[in-house]
């Protein structure tokens, strides 16, 4: 039985779910002004910890790429190799 098509419809599937809970979380009420205060307390942490984590991983990924680069100029890669990390790293 050929299963190719499972991949591409549980995909469609998956970011229709996806796309349909987050209209619907938004769409929900913030709630009272206490409630609303503590929402953005949480939203600032949220946005300074992702940004904390990007940094982080933008540094390994830059010493990284030129660690592959310079393996690549010594002949041990392919020149490919630390471009496709590169843009693996942006997905």
């Amino acid at each position: 039985m050929d299963l190719l098509w499972l991949a591409p419809v549980g995909s469609i599937l998956a970011l229709s779910f996806a796309v349909y809970f987050t209209l619907f979380i938004m769409r929900q009420d913030e709630g009272n002004e206490k409630m609303r205060e503590i929402a953005q307390a949480v939203r600032i942490g949220a946005r300074a910890y992702i940004k904390r984590q990007y940094m982080g991983v933008s540094i390994f990924f830059i010493v990284a790429f030129f660690i592959l680069l310079a393996m690549s100029f010594k002949g041990y890669l392919v020149i490919f190799v630390p471009f496709a990390f590169l843009t693996g790293g942006f997905f």
